[in-house]
């Protein structure tokens, strides 16, 4: 299993990630009809195919109201049910490309006055399946449940959506306005405020029991508090995920025929969704599995459309390629780091040096590891803004690492820095005290590198990944344990720790196997989430004035500036260890499958732009 399995599961932007239920806490985006899995189309098109489509081992959707709470803001729950009856405003993508989709948009570019702090959104006219419009109204009942329950919104950050609101209406059916308390980048607001409005059906969810009228309920916040109360329970029920009928009425392409409790979801067409369609799908069962050995078996029967090879089998590509499978790796918009945990009591002082930092990442060597550990199917991160695919938000710094694999420097910065081998070959603190030559403030005489490295139990990939580390570690002097711990227990570990007072700290490096993630909004890559002091997912404890003063002015001024002052500033202060972002899958497609290795950057799929050939 490959990292996937955290922000796969869940992507959580509000909170600390809880691995293998997730991070990132995601966005969505649009993989668009051209292609096929071998290339062009041929044949005779089949109209009503069926296609099975592979969910990920362990990842299978289990919630479907899109005011979703931490617990259930996963990949699965968005990119494989959520997105694909209930449309975001705006949509992110196509396929390789990041970025806004206004043509998968239910909206219009939007319109900026007020200097800057007033949003106008015009809507499509776009229908739910019951006949009515999409209108504004929908958009404000979104808005009324999120702000009167915002403790239980994923996305929800302090002081961000909806706090820093201080009007939203529906200007007329098809106009949505909303006004900020100060003017921000329109590039942030996009992306990570505007990014995470959804339409609901006004007409039919307005209500706080299966029996009750309909109303405006949601215009008081106790109102409000009771509609969500009511949706909130009716979406954890999944037995009655395709026979409710509240879930019957969407604007997306697709309608839920049936469901079970183990994820396995069917869809057929929405006859009334507003939005293009090229493709000629007539049914998409998705396929939950519980391993990936138990999905490989079904490749190979043949029994899956659109699937992935697990990089343990990756040697096996060419068995299934002669089956009629075309190999298409799949790389999403994400960075991958180890977190140095600056709180812990014992070890934050020596992470909290900067050439110890440096020294880390200099024993990591990305390009070996993209090659010996992912088959080659990983991208290297050298800072918090991804570099693949390309953007002109990574600066030109980033591009390249800034701290290159190189031991025989690493050991030598440690031992220039105080630190000396002991009769067992560990480096040890014998010149304390701060200054040029000395270990650092807060370490004493006699301190050790001698740390822990916990990361969860059963993947391969991060088993084989720190043990490359711990072997390169050991040969500057630095002792590295690893520990493997169920995925929950990692989280339950490290999500305790409290910053202030190092309480519940005692962990010092973890990799959860989860990727920050840049969709299920947000999907501009600011520090917002993962590195302003006190954020959400700063699990690490992590903090720095500039650093927050930089990513306040990523959020407040456009352009690439503010960001590249931001990211340069990240890459040389090295917070994290920066490690290889693994294809989120390497997909399997049939050759008789067209349209679906358009594979979107934000791990959307868009079925309706598929077809079959015979």
């Amino acid at each position: 299993m490959t990292r996937r399995i955290a922000r796969n599961l869940r992507l959580c932007r509000g909170r600390l990630p809880v691995i293998l239920a997730v991070s990132f806490c995601l966005l969505a985006a649009a993989c668009s009809a051209s292609g096929s899995g071998s290339g062009s189309g041929s044949g005779s098109v089949a109209k009503s195919a069926t296609v099975t489509f592979a969910e990920q081992a362990g990842a299978n959707p289990n919630y479907i109201f899109p005011v979703t709470p931490a617990a259930d803001c996963s990949v699965a729950n968005y990119m494989n049910l959520i997105y694909l009856m209930y449309r975001p405003v705006y949509w992110w993508g196509t396929g390789s490309n990041a970025g806004v989709n206004y043509n998968l948009s239910l909206a219009t570019q939007p319109a900026y006055s007020n200097g800057g702090k007033t949003v106008t959104i015009h809507l499509k006219p776009y229908k739910w399946s019951d006949g009515t419009p999409v209108t504004a109204r929908d958009i404000v009942l979104w808005m009324n449940l999120v702000k009167a329950n915002k403790s239980d919104f994923c996305n929800y950050i302090p002081g961000e959506l909806p706090d820093n609101i201080t009007a939203y209406s529906a200007v007329n059916a098809s106009t949505f306005q909303i006004t900020f308390s100060r003017h921000y980048s329109e590039q942030w607001l996009l992306g990570n405020e505007l990014s995470l409005l959804i339409p609901l059906p006004q007409q039919v969810w307005d209500r706080t029991s299966a029996g009750g009228a309909v109303g405006n309920f949601d215009t008081t916040a106790a109102g409000a508090k009771k509609v969500f109360s009511f949706l909130n329970g009716q979406a954890q029920d999944m037995n009655t995920f395709a026979s409710n009928p509240l879930w019957k009425v969407v604007d997306g392409p697709w309608k839920l025929q049936n469901f079970t409790t183990t994820g396995q979801a069917t869809f057929v067409p929405n006859p009334a969704y507003s939005g293009p369609r090229t493709g000629h799908v007539g049914k998409l069962v998705e396929l939950p599995f519980t391993s990936e050995a138990a999905e490989y078996n079904a490749l190979r029967a043949g029994d899956v459309d659109y699937g992935y090879l697990p990089a343990t089998d990756a040697a096996q590509k060419g068995t299934l390629t002669g089956m009629g499978y075309t190999v298409d790796p799949w790389y999403t918009w994400a960075i991958s780091f180890e977190w140095l945990n600056f709180s812990n009591p014992k070890v934050g002082a020596i992470f909290d040096q900067l050439y110890v930092r440096q020294a880390f990442q200099e024993m990591i060597n990305e390009q070996q590891l993209i090659k010996d550990v992912f088959e080659g199917y990983a991208t290297p991160t050298n800072g918090p803004v991804p570099t693949t695919p390309l953007t002109t938000l990574a600066s030109p710094l980033e591009r390249h690492p800034y701290y290159p694999y190189n031991p025989t420097k690493a050991q030598q910065l440690l031992t220039s820095n105080g630190w000396s081998k002991n009769a067992q070959g560990t480096l040890q603190c014998t010149s304390p005290g701060t200054g040029q030559g000395h270990c650092g403030a807060g370490i004493a005489r006699g301190e050790q590198m001698n740390f822990s490295l916990l990361i969860p139990s059963g993947v391969q990939e991060l088993t084989s990944e720190a043990e490359v580390f711990k072997s390169v570690a050991a040969g500057a002097g630095v002792t590295i344990g690893i520990q493997q711990q169920p995925a929950d227990t990692v989280e339950g570990l490290a999500v305790p720790c409290n910053h202030s007072t190092g309480a519940g700290c005692s962990w010092d490096m973890i990799n959860w196997g989860t990727p920050s993630l840049f969709f299920i909004p947000p999907t501009y890559p600011t520090g917002d989430f993962d590195f302003h002091s006190g954020a959400p997912l700063n699990a690490a404890g992590y903090t720095s004035a500039t650093n927050d003063a930089d990513i306040l002015n990523t959020d407040l001024q456009s352009g690439t500036g503010p960001m590249y002052t931001w990211e340069d500033f990240m890459v040389k202060q090295q917070p994290v260890l920066w490690l290889p972002n693994n294809a989120y899958q390497i997909s399997l497609v049939k050759n008789t499958l067209h349209g679906a290795n358009a594979q979107s950057v934000y791990a959307a799929i868009t079925p309706e732009d598929w077809y079959v050939t015979n």
